[in-house]
């Protein structure tokens, strides 16, 4: 399990990493923590991280007041099952993630004594360890593993993949969230053994639970959320089929 750490003062990234250690040890589990104090090499931590993973954020980074609370805002976008817990030595700032709408797990003030401060990361990572496990016996997943790059993700959440403009990136579109992944459309079909998924277009793959229809006239397979996908013109005779053998809808 990874945690992500988002923390400009060396001494506070020092103090975090040594609890959590610690904490792992006692708790016989393998964590690895990712740490930095800087925005640019967090949010590419963001892109590429799994989805049920717990990030510790300082809310005043350099110069910003509320960096982290925007970054928690772009983790929320990107991973709708984040865990996100605010570490801060200013309190106030307790009141005003609600505005946010970012689902905080826990708000964990700095100028607490070692015991209460160790407790409230201790009671994160038993909350992540118990999610995960839940989810691993309860939730039906999309895992992919792609060049030692791996993702998962509960499958009835998907709606489609799509490639993106630079070569083995796509774009991941579930309920609330999108995220871009490493991979190829022909590698995921590969591995697709249970023919989950469906293809309209050669830029497309959608998840088949995911289909109510098709605009014929537009061309576009239609989704569950108000989403659509193009239809190629060789697909056409494929996708009535599909349409048919599922009775769906045509829409005119």
């Amino acid at each position: 399990m990874k945690i992500f750490l988002l923390e400009d003062e060396l001494s506070q990234q020092i103090r975090v990493e040594k609890h959590i250690a610690e904490i792992a040890k006692e708790l016989e589990i393998k964590l690895e923590v990712i740490s930095t104090g800087k925005i640019t090499e967090f949010e590419n931590y963001i892109q590429h991280s799994d989805i049920h993973q717990l990030y510790f954020l300082d809310i005043h980074i350099q110069d910003n007041e509320y960096c982290g609370l925007e970054i928690a805002q772009k983790i929320r976008e990107s991973n709708p099952y984040a865990i996100i817990v605010f570490i801060t030595t200013k309190s106030e700032f307790a009141s005003i993630t609600y505005r946010y709408k970012v689902s905080a797990l826990d708000f964990i003030d700095k100028n607490l004594n070692e015991d209460l401060f160790r407790l409230k990361i201790k009671e994160c990572i038993e909350y992540l360890t118990t999610i995960q496990i839940e989810n691993d016996d309860l939730t039906d997943y999309f895992e992919y593993d792609f060049k030692d790059k791996k993702i998962k993700i509960p499958f009835k959440d998907i709606l489609y993949i799509e490639t993106v403009g630079s070569a083995y990136k796509l774009n991941l579109v579930g309920k609330n969230f999108q995220k871009e992944i490493a991979g190829s459309l022909s590698d995921v079909l590969e591995k697709d053994v249970e023919e989950r998924y469906f293809s309209p277009h050669q830029s497309y793959i959608v998840n088949r639970s995911m289909i109510v229809g098709m605009d014929k006239k537009r061309k576009q397979l239609l989704l569950k959320e108000g989403y659509s996908c193009p239809i190629s013109r060789s697909n056409i005779k494929r996708v009535k089929k599909l349409i048919e053998e599922q009775n769906l809808e045509f829409s005119a």
